[in-house]
């Protein structure tokens, strides 16, 4: 019996650490073996319930645990399959009796899977009569990735109790909980943490940016007022006082600071953020207090595209169910056309069993994102991970809104079944190549299922189906790169594997990452829109050129056509025509001149179309 996980691995950023505080009453970090001195466990299960362990020896096909910190513990209902309806895991008896106010912290992985009808549970719970009942605190939610949890034990501050951790498979065949690091403590009485600032890693040089981001109250005082500071390059602070409505212990609060940091030059700048002054009072808890982001101001940048990249399978139950919806918003963002936001490419992987689509390149990629389930999916490469089910409009569109430093300018060519394309790069800054890789992805359009030997869902099409990676799976080295620099990359392959056997079908998707942090910087896609004839195919019937490319001033364009009337579009990367002209009867070679100040810096599509309803497309990169 099979299974697909519905959720993707990953290790998150954690929670802030717990130090500094007055008392502590249970720190357990499992480095160990079996279960520490003093905890018990309430089980049915036949494998011995909550076992403690490294990941490797805790986790299981159908689930498996991200590696952490050493040893920790876990339930593992896939590897058992039995009885785990009620398993408790129980601490010793903390004696809270001197405690004006209390916190539990606590590491886990947990997925909160659903399969074949049933949906497993994870609670914290608590008992004040020596184990024999517990009463329930809080339903923790499924994560995708190590995730730290904080939660308010106050109102048991005053009394002895037993904190459960429940985890409960609903009687049915699901997947498990891991945990680690579980402390409680009684916090200090004045303690707030800096939790996220987002800031883009590039930045217009002479734009206002309005710093934001959420701090969360860790001290046993509901905070009132507090005073939010900033330093750019460790110079003064830029400070105000806000008077807030009660941040109680562990709640969060969103900021915004009213005094906006404007970049007056082209360079890196390092953004230190923190709050003091916590209801007039210093903050007895430094460790945690500083965000610190780093940025670089860049006199040009130019509209992102998002990358959507899911592994997926013709033997993968989950994904076709899923695939509707998938395919819902992907549409929505005009994915792989000109103007959308989002181009797409599919890995196809050997989950749950062997699928014909997989290929050695599809496989590397999902080691290289360490993907254990399907379907999963990436979204610009380390914006999201997870079930592709759970990406939002606002994902995609906070990820759109990120300016990027490239433009990327992909064309393809058959010559009967010899395939070349070429890819042209534009930096907007100065750039260091080492870390990043161009990646061409090529792919077939729609691939029916009876083209699928392995097909055993209800999944009747399936779309953007990657065949292969120009020149491999790992890329090309990026080079160094000056501002306004441009490189051209050409490759060349013989389409011999197609599935669908039309090579009319294929596009091919290119994007440049960094191997290290996933970061996709810029994505865009070249289709197939051609003609077929005995002597090959021929990509655009009107040889549409548009030089230089990419210009920083005036545009000029070039096409042959047949004695017709014509006209000229320019689009812009949100899809609204800037420019128009209607060149009357033309006949044989023009050239036509687009000024300058109609373009402003960015990529444009150029449309050209006759009386006859040819219509040819390129692109064009303008740099100012």
């Amino acid at each position: 019996m099979k299974k697909s996980i519905l959720t993707a691995l990953g290790v998150a950023l954690l929670g802030v650490g717990v130090v500094n505080a007055q008392t502590t009453f249970l720190n357990e970090n499992f480095n160990g073996t079996g279960l520490p001195s003093g905890w018990t466990q309430q089980t049915q299960a036949t494998d011995g319930g909550w076992k403690v362990g490294t990941n490797t020896q805790l986790q299981s096909q159908f689930w498996p645990i991200p590696a952490f910190q050493g040893n920790m513990i876990a339930t593992n209902d896939d590897a058992c399959n039995c009885n785990k309806s009620n398993e408790i895991l129980i601490t010793p008896e903390l004696d809270l009796s001197n405690a004006a106010a209390v916190l539990l912290s606590f590491d886990y992985f947990y997925n909160n899977g659903t399969y074949e009808g049933a949906t497993e549970n994870f609670s914290v719970r608590v008992s004040t009569d020596g184990g024999a009942t517990f009463t329930l605190v809080e339903t923790v939610a499924g994560v995708g990735a190590w995730t730290n949890k904080l939660i308010d034990l106050s109102e048991y501050a005053g009394q002895e109790i037993h904190i459960g951790f429940r985890y409960h498979d609903n009687g049915g065949w699901l997947f498990g909980a891991a945990m680690d690091n579980i402390k409680v403590y009684e916090p200090v009485q004045f303690d707030i943490a800096g939790i996220s600032m987002p800031l883009a890693e590039y930045v217009l040089v002479n734009q206002p940016i309005t710093l934001m981001g959420s701090v969360q109250n860790l001290g046993s005082e509901a905070v009132n007022s507090m005073r939010l500071n900033y330093s750019v390059n460790n110079g003064p602070a830029v400070s105000e006082v806000i008077n807030v409505q009660a941040i109680n212990l562990t709640s969060t609060y969103n900021f915004s600071h009213q005094t906006a940091w404007t970049p007056a030059a082209v360079g890196n700048y390092t953004i230190k953020f923190w709050v003091d002054q916590i209801n007039g009072n210093a903050d007895q808890n430094n460790a945690n207090d500083t965000i610190t982001r780093t940025t670089y101001a860049a006199e040009s940048l130019t509209q992102r595209k998002v990358l959507f990249e899911q592994f997926t399978s013709s033997t993968c139950p989950p994904c076709a169910s899923s695939d509707p919806t998938i395919s819902q918003y992907l549409n929505a963002n005009g994915v792989n056309t000109p103007t959308g936001k989002v181009v797409a490419a599919k890995y196809h992987v050997n989950i749950p069993q062997n699928c014909s689509g997989t290929t050695a390149e599809t496989q590397a990629r999902q080691q290289f994102y360490g993907v254990n389930s399907a379907p999963a999916s990436r979204l610009g490469g380390n914006a999201f991970a997870g079930h592709p089910i759970s990406i939002t409009q606002q994902m995609i569109d906070a990820e759109y809104a990120r300016l990027t430093i490239f433009t990327i300018e992909p064309t393809a060519v058959f010559q009967n079944t010899n395939l070349t394309v070429t890819v042209d790069v534009t930096s907007l800054v100065q750039f260091t190549g080492a870390g990043n890789v161009l990646h061409v992805v090529v792919f077939e359009n729609n691939v029916a299922r009876a083209n699928f030997s392995t097909a055993s869902t209800n999944q009747q099409n399936f779309t953007y189906v990657v065949r292969k990676m120009l020149p491999n799976a790992n890329g090309t080295a990026m080079p160094n790169m000056t501002a306004g620099q441009s490189q051209e990359f050409t490759f060349n392959h013989n389409i011999t594997n197609l599935m669908a056997g039309d090579i009319t079908n294929i596009s091919v998707v290119a994007f440049i990452q960094n191997t290290s942090t996933r970061e996709v910087y810029q994505a865009n896609h070249a289709a197939f829109t051609g003609n077929v004839s005995t002597n090959g195919i021929t990509l655009d019937p009107l040889a549409l050129m548009a030089f230089p490319n990419p210009t920083s001033d005036d545009a000029n364009i070039t096409f042959t056509a047949e004695t017709s009337n014509a006209s000229i579009q320019v689009i812009n990367a949100l899809g609204q025509v800037v420019y128009t002209t209607s060149l009357g009867a033309v006949n044989g070679t023009q050239v036509v001149n687009i000024p300058s100040e109609k373009l402003s810096g960015g990529l444009y599509m150029i449309n050209v179309s006759t009386a006859e309803g040819v219509v040819s497309t390129t692109r064009l990169s303008v740099v100012k």
